[in-house]
């Protein structure tokens, strides 16, 4: 009779030395013999061979790292190990955005091209597709970018928000930043679960533009659930998950942390906001810049790529001294910046120490202007247009309806029909956070207790102007009221030329406007108080 044969299984032990690293798929950092190294992982074209005569089988797609040495390591648990790695889960396959050709140069020669070569091609590529209203802004995305391909290496990594209204090129800087930017993905072409996993097996530069969150309820809320994890390093999401055929449920954790960019009209919710670098964009004149489309094709795209990688791979740990030398009187950009804002721009002050030449003042006068455009700008753009609405509409303590609230904020918008973001839960959430939160749900919807009192008070509160619905009974006589003083002024002249910032409903209001120009920019219309879409008016009033 044959002999039974045992299967002797694997004996599995815990392991309690700390004699192993476990390293994160795409890029991060190991030491090996006391000297740290920063690596990529990347998908090559491998040949398989015969091992005993050596003649090559087959080709297949197989995942590899390159060491800032130049030293090229297969990503296989047994080749990792003999160098006390582990590689994570939730290894994913992507794109080679580094051409074969000079990754193969790079191992028989690591070098990296001058860094401020590097910024000055990003920059002066930008201004050929997008045109931004200060100088600063371009020095902001080629840092940012810069920084995608470095992330590991900060606590922190800003998101970066675009916002303007339609038309300015909005879209168009996400593509641009699509075709450089550290293993970068379009959010819009991947399902909300397959987010988290390419966030944490590409550790990739997530890119949003605004269809993103307009696709679903659920899409929106899985988005800013991944988003809440992606600021800061070491922070996971958790997910429950169908395993197996029989779909039993389990919690998953993801490694999110990465570089975030985000573009719409409507502007960031304040958690967001409060970890954004934004950049409001003007629509451009230049007819010829604005047609003019990124081509996925275009050699450039591959040569600053490759240059990156390059830049990554020979200065990190130079990059990463000075960001941790960035703290109280060591730092050397002289701004005051505290808290979150430090945090918020740290990386790239720390690009731009490193990078050297002028590039440290063209940031630090960039900061300077958009960190007193955040403070000023106290309060949120419709924050600002709900408190407004609700001075206008409510003329006694009622409840009132979603509904009737949502058509008062299309009206302050100037709107024809109310944009797609404004929804209920949107407006119950700005309700709730100005202190109106007695609610009752009737058979039409849900309805909240609104009283003139405290509408006056938050509004105070907010350095909003309440408007008096009592003396008030349109636009027309609000206008009449705030113009009494210059009419009453004696002059000599028939008519007096006044310039005034207004805005669409006073424009369409008004018979005395003898010219105007659209400014291009949202703001607070000097006359009715509206907050729109603005235009410099000349208005004659009678002397």
């Amino acid at each position: 009779m044959p002999k039974s044969t045992v299967k002797l299984e694997r004996v599995k032990t815990p392991d309690f030395s700390m004699k192993h690293q476990f390293i994160r798929p795409a890029v991060g950092l190991f030491t090996n013999e006391g000297v740290e190294h920063y690596y990529f992982q990347l998908w090559l074209p491998t040949e398989v061979s015969n091992p005993d005569n050596l003649t090559v089988e087959y080709v297949e797609i197989h995942p590899w790292m390159i060491v800032d040495n130049g030293e090229l390591i297969e990503w296989e648990s047994e080749r990792l190990l003999e160098r006390g790695l582990v590689a994570e889960s939730g290894l994913a396959k992507f794109p080679l955005r580094w051409d074969l050709t000079d990754l193969k140069r790079y191992c028989e020669k690591p070098e990296a091209p001058n860094p401020i070569e590097v910024y000055n091609k990003i920059v002066g590529e930008m201004k050929k597709y997008i045109e931004f209203r200060d100088e600063g802004h371009y020095t902001i995305i080629a840092l940012w970018i810069i920084g995608t391909y470095l992330h590991p290496i900060f606590e922190t990594y800003p998101f970066l928000y675009v916002g303007g209204t339609k038309g300015v090129g909005k879209t168009k800087t996400l593509r641009f930043i699509e075709m450089l930017a550290f293993n970068s993905v379009n959010s819009l072409s991947v399902s909300s679960a397959s987010l988290y996993r390419i966030c944490q097996g590409m550790a990739a530069t997530l890119l949003i533009d605004e269809t993103s969150y307009l696709s679903s309820r659920e899409r929106h809320e899985d988005l800013r659930t991944l988003l809440y994890g992606r600021y800061k390093s070491g922070q996971t999401v958790q997910r429950v998950e169908k395993k197996g055929k029989i779909g039993k449920l389990e919690v998953e954790y993801f490694r999110v942390y990465g570089p975030t960019a985000m573009a719409n009209i409507e502007g960031l919710e304040d958690v967001l906001a409060d970890r954004a670098i934004e950049i409001i964009m003007l629509r451009t004149a230049n007819s010829e810049l604005a047609n003019r489309e990124i081509l996925e094709d275009k050699p450039v795209w591959q040569e600053m790529r490759n240059m990156l990688y390059r830049l990554a791979l020979q200065y990190w740990s130079v990059v990463r001294k000075i960001y941790r030398e960035l703290n109280g009187e060591n730092i050397k950009v002289k701004l005051q910046l505290t808290g979150r804002q430090m945090e918020r721009w740290k990386p790239l002050i720390a690009i731009a120490l490193w990078i050297g030449g002028e590039t440290p003042n063209i940031l630090a006068n960039a900061i300077l202007k958009l960190e007193k455009e955040k403070s000023e700008e106290s309060i949120e753009t419709l924050d600002y247009i709900l408190l407004t609405a609700l001075s206008r509409n409510v003329k006694e303590d009622a409840y009132y309806s979603l509904k009737d609230i949502k058509n008062w904020i299309q009206t302050e918008l100037g709107e024809d029909q109310p944009p797609k973001w404004l929804d209920g839960r949107v407006i119950g959430r700005y309700l709730r956070k100005f202190g109106f939160t007695e609610k009752r749900r009737v058979g039409g919807g849900v309805e909240y207790l609104l009283k003139v009192k405290n509408i006056i008070e938050v509004c105070k509160r907010m350095g909003v102007e309440s408007v008096d619905n009592s003396s008030l009974s349109s636009v027309s006589s609000l206008i009449n009221s705030r113009l009494t003083s210059e009419q009453s002024e004696k002059s000599e002249q028939k008519c007096k030329k006044n310039i005034y910032i207004i805005c669409r409903t006073c424009l369409q209001t008004l018979n005395n406007i003898k010219t105007y120009q659209n400014t291009g920019q949202l703001g607070k219309c000097e006359l009715c108080g509206r907050y729109d879409q603005m235009f410099k008016a000349e208005i004659w009033l009678e002397g």
